[in-house]
């Protein structure tokens, strides 16, 4: 039998941000670390806080999250329920928090727009990313923006030349 988790809340979600992200550059993984750190001084935010004094977030917290994998299962066909009959565009798709492209739309983009997974764009488009990507906020509503900086590890980017 194995003994159940007696760590917090809190601690529960700092360590599954930890346990999800990816090796990245070292500006990211250092705002990671400080946004995690952050989380776990002032946790989620309750109904003291006046944003949040009409959402409680316990059956959330009561969940047994794991860190998403790669979906491979996936297939083409299992969006079509998905999509506007007719229309033709561009299209990324993400699975489990993650970048598929082979399941994205993404040939023929206009010149100076580049749109892939945050992965491939830390690699090669590290300095235009870091402009944008804050630090972790010290305020109790900020929690999930800090939970997710703190376990950055794909998703998507839209980079857009200026003008």
């Amino acid at each position: 039998m194995i003994a159940p988790d007696k760590a917090t809340p809190i601690e529960r979600y700092a360590r599954l941000a930890e346990a999800g992200r990816r090796a990245g550059p070292a500006w990211l993984n250092e705002l990671a670390g400080a946004a995690n750190e952050v989380f776990r001084a002032q946790g989620f935010p309750d109904r003291r806080n006046e944003d949040w004094r009409y959402t409680t977030l316990s059956k959330l917290l009561e969940q047994a999250w794991v860190p998403a994998v790669p979906n491979t299962a996936v297939q083409f066909s299992d969006l079509d329920d998905l999509l506007i009959a007719g229309l033709q565009s561009w299209r990324i798709v993400l699975v489990n928090g993650r970048f598929e492209p082979r399941l994205s739309t993404l040939s023929d983009l206009p010149d100076g727009v580049w749109v892939g997974g945050l992965a491939k764009a830390l690699e090669t488009h590290g300095d235009r990313l870091r402009l944008h990507v804050g630090p972790a906020r010290a305020a109790p509503a900020a929690a999930f923006a800090n939970l997710t900086l703190a376990g950055a590890a794909d998703g998507a980017a839209i980079l857009l030349d200026a003008g």
